[in-house]
């Protein structure tokens, strides 16, 4: 009888200790509010494709998820098909082409409005960053061969097969590290650093063979989104983002935003127009080869608040240089509003014809979602030690 009793109270316990450690994960996936907001934190915002993330202190590899918040010892690996990036305090970003391996190795102080310090490991692949411009804080990228530092500057850094890091500088000044010697890789200069040697002496980065301009009026805030999902220009709450490589912002005199975009991959881009009250927007499109215009579209139409102007092209590219844009239809049967095109690119030309779409409802344009991860809740964990030791116990009085 006491054995059978003992039975019956082990089997319970069992039950118990697997009922409350379910409850403890599936609470997780539906409260994200439940992650350690006080840690330092960034967040993952997945592009296109699958990511595929190692939390601190898992055992194996998950899928990651647009708006995952990640801890420092996070681990992220694009596919050769997928694209992410991810977000600091104050701004700051750091965009992953397909095939990059990238740690995210300290943070500190990044889930608040005041200084954030980030270090980075990247393991191999290519990175795009965009570091805000701070006085406190600091972003360091280390690699196998390099160490880089920055305090407020767009640069890029790739790791080839070899292992060799080459960082090329848009804005600002880069500071480049290894084997104890140290060089300053300014605006339009690149350097090479391979294992085991200093840094090369920086020299002018490769000229930008193709090049696509976009320029708005100012009915509000306009945006780029690039076939890869990445996204250049001012969102609705005036806020930048520069996740397209390589990719510049500069404003007109008040008058309106230009983005300057080298080396664009072919496929469907999304111009995005934001208004604050009902107002006609409209924006320009031109190509260049090797610093000859080779298009020049535009097109125009109504901005709302409730609705923004959404204008979709596709970019056909010949032997690598730019052929033109062409038409994607919009899902609707009305004709484009307030089309027009340049003498200098014929209508009917391969070259360009922009459609606009003021309804956004087909079109998610958030960039950044408040998604959580899972993090263990202690009081359901305390619960279930406690059942073990009572299990234990319940063995031993078996026994005797």
């Amino acid at each position: 009888m006491r054995k059978r009793l003992g039975g019956i109270v082990i089997a319970l316990l069992l039950i118990g200790v697997v009922v409350f450690l379910a409850v403890d994960v599936g609470y997780s996936l539906y409260k994200p509010d439940r992650f350690d907001l006080k840690s330092p934190i960034c967040t993952l915002n997945v592009l296109s494709g699958e990511v595929n993330v190692l939390t601190k202190n898992a055992l194996i590899w998950e899928k990651g998820v647009d708006g995952m918040l990640l801890e420092s010892g996070s681990r992220i690996k694009t596919s050769d098909d997928s694209r992410a990036s991810i977000t600091f305090g104050q701004g700051t970003t750091s965009s992953l082409e397909p095939g990059t391996d990238l740690i995210v190795e300290q943070l500190i102080g990044c889930n608040s409005d005041d200084s954030c310090d980030v270090v980075l490991k990247q393991r191999d692949g290519k990175t795009w960053n965009s570091v805000a411009s701070i006085d406190d804080g600091s972003f360091q990228i280390k690699t196998a061969s390099a160490d880089i530092v920055v305090h407020g500057t767009l640069f890029s850094t790739e790791i080839d097969e070899s292992g060799m890091t080459t960082v090329n500088t848009a804005e600002g000044l880069v500071n480049v590290s290894a084997q104890g010697e140290a060089v300053l890789v300014s605006e339009g200069q690149q350097t090479h650093v391979s294992p085991g040697d200093a840094p090369a002496r920086p020299g002018p980065a490769p000229p930008v063979k193709n090049e696509l301009v976009f320029s708005a009026d100012k009915p509000g805030s306009f945006q780029i989104i690039s076939p890869g999902g990445s996204s250049t220009g001012y969102l609705p709450d005036g806020s930048m983002v520069n996740q397209i490589t390589g990719s510049r912002v500069y404003s007109l005199d008040d008058e309106g935003y230009s983005i300057r975009i080298p080396e664009p991959d072919e496929g469907e881009y999304s111009i995005v127009l934001h208004g604050d009250t009902g107002t006609s927007g409209s924006v320009s499109v031109e190509g260049f080869t090797e610093g000859e215009r080779t298009f020049i579209q535009s097109q125009s139409g109504n901005i709302t608040e409730e609705s923004d102007l959404v204008l979709k092209l596709h970019l056909d590219v010949l032997d690598g240089l730019l052929k033109g844009v062409t038409e994607i239809a919009s899902g609707k049967d009305e004709e484009p509003a307030d089309a027009t095109t340049s003498p200098s690119q014929p209508a009917g030309n391969d070259g360009a014809v922009v459609s606009g779409d003021s309804n956004t409802d087909e079109e998610d344009t958030t960039l950044f979602k408040a998604l959580g991860s899972y993090t263990s809740n202690s009081w359901i964990i305390i619960v279930s030690v406690v059942f073990l030791f009572i299990l234990v116990f319940v063995l031993v009085w078996r026994r005797t």
